[in-house]
């Protein structure tokens, strides 16, 4: 899951989009700056940063089994 969460640095305050999971024994946590204020699309941004994770994550998994299928399937007769 995707949140907002405020980083007080000094006197100022910064937005950041967190994503955190568990991998194994430690936690895994994903960053991206917004800014000082909240933008007006943030519900884009959330679903973009969060495509991303997906496909960080997924990507080289997904592409590992077409090419495994399509290596067996070449195999059949």
């Amino acid at each position: 899951m995707v949140v907002v969460r405020k980083r007080k640095i000094g006197n100022e305050e910064f937005l950041y989009l967190v994503h955190t999971q568990r991998k194994g024994k430690t936690i895994e946590t994903k960053e991206k700056y917004l800014g000082k204020k909240l933008p007006a699309n943030i519900d884009i941004i959330q679903q973009e940063f969060f495509h991303e994770l997906f496909k960080e994550k997924w990507h080289g998994v997904l592409n590992s089994i077409q090419k495994q299928f399509t290596k067996e399937y070449q195999q059949l007769p």
